[in-house]
């Protein structure tokens, strides 16, 4: 088999990394690498649905996603490889401005979304409803085929 001879497993002693071996034609032995390869198809279908070339729509998301920080790392891959980020048009790090104008704006944007709750509450007839300690309610649940969009059985 490939990657599995003796030269090899020197190699990668020498190196430092372990091998890991999976089946092939056995998509779920890596499960890491197939749920990539469903993202790299589902790009090439939009592309190919927008008439536009897969190749470039292709590149556009690996240099987007080698450009986006890991939520386990907080480092981009590209930055981890390389040891410096890849210029791309999408802006990295925008600071939050802090003048008295934005300061302003948050607080009209504040009053505003205020006044248009009030305003969606009263067409919508909504009232506060206390629940007191030992009163029976439905909780609400991700509603499918099979399942309502309340839990039938009420909950105390």
């Amino acid at each position: 088999p490939l990657y599995n001879g003796k030269e090899w497993r020197e190699y990668a002693r020498q190196t430092g990394f372990e091998t890991d071996l999976c089946t092939p034609e056995h998509p779920l032995s890596n499960g890491l690498a197939e749920k990539f390869m469903r993202s790299i198809v589902k790009v090439t279908h939009a592309a190919i649905a927008e008439k536009q070339d897969p190749r470039t729509e292709i590149n556009k998301f690996l240099l987007n996603y080698r450009n986006t920080p890991h939520s386990t790392t907080g480092q981009c891959p590209s930055q981890l490889l390389m040891n410096r980020k890849i210029r791309t048009k999408v802006p990295t790090w925008i600071p939050v401005p802090e003048g008295l104008a934005h300061k302003e704006a948050k607080q009209k944007e504040r009053k505003e979304k205020e006044r248009q709750k009030t305003y969606a509450d009263k067409h919508r007839r909504a009232r506060d409803k206390q629940v007191n300690i030992g009163e029976k309610v439905l909780i609400q649940q991700h509603k499918t085929m099979t399942k309502p969009a309340f839990n039938p059985a009420p909950f105390v």
